[in-house]
């Protein structure tokens, strides 16, 4: 959203409906759904009951909300992660083959999905829990705006199997099939990483998931080298991103 455009009290409106986003996201992380109400949320922002309902017609209304925003947030996560990953391999890896460019850029959004839940855990955890009770918090018309945003996310997943097909790279041809088989594989892993009381090392569910995922893609008709040289891309591009964001925090 362009906020460079709005008046000052606009910006101030928009920054308080933020704030209560925010306060409702922690309330829920902690404590659970059912412990978000309005009454709750009022004492916790400070904002009287007044304040909150000028802001969201009922608690629904910041399901939704915060819904759009998280899945807002975890895009752009995204899309600024592709952004790089496509200019890092037109920089260093041009001239392999289209099946290590691809595998490359599959392996790029499952590192980027596991660093958004390094880095932003609140909202990761928000992302989870949205795609599981979608059906009780939303009647059909909420659920559909609900996976409209998410279908912006999951379309680029699929987009690069259809594109994998039409290479040859896998022989499972069903692009959607694949994206929801990824997208579950990486939230059993989710699920795994916080029920883990024995190793709850980071690095331990990031190796499961990418173990898994190397699994799955020769599975799926991938040659087991185009894997192994795409996975190490990879790993060079992490650092290469790692690398950046120290150099940006050092000033």
């Amino acid at each position: 959203m362009n906020t460079k455009k709005m008046g000052l009290r606009e910006r101030k409106k928009l920054a308080r409906r933020q704030e209560m986003l925010e306060a409702a996201m922690k309330i829920m992380t902690e404590d659970g759904f059912q412990a978000l109400t309005i009454a709750r949320l009022a004492k916790e922002t400070k904002a009287g009951l007044a304040g909150i309902y000028r802001y969201f017609e009922n608690k629904i209304a910041i399901y939704i909300a915060l819904h759009d925003w998280v899945l807002q947030r975890l895009q752009e996560v995204f899309d600024n992660s592709w952004i790089q990953a496509k200019e890092y391999h037109e920089a260093h890896d041009a001239d392999h083959p289209e099946a290590e460019r691809l595998l490359f850029l599959l392996f790029v959004l499952i590192g980027t999905y596991i660093q958004h839940a390094k880095d932003s855990p609140a909202q990761h955890r928000m992302f989870t829990v949205f795609l599981s009770v979608q059906e009780i918090l939303f009647n059909p018309e909420e659920r559909e705006q609900a996976e409209g945003i998410l279908g912006e996310i999951m379309k680029q997943v699929t987009e690069v199997f259809h594109e994998a097909h039409t290479e040859g790279i896998f022989t499972e041809a069903d692009s959607e099939r694949q994206t929801f088989t990824l997208l579950y594989q990486l939230i059993s892993h989710d699920l795994y990483f916080k029920r883990d009381i024995l190793y709850r090392e980071e690095l331990w569910a990031r190796n499961l998931t990418f173990s898994t995922m190397r699994s799955l893609f020769c599975a799926w008709g991938a040659k087991e080298e185009s894997v192994t040289q795409s996975f190490e891309l990879y790993l060079k591009f992490k650092e290469h991103q790692l690398a950046a964001r120290d150099a940006v925090a050092e000033g």
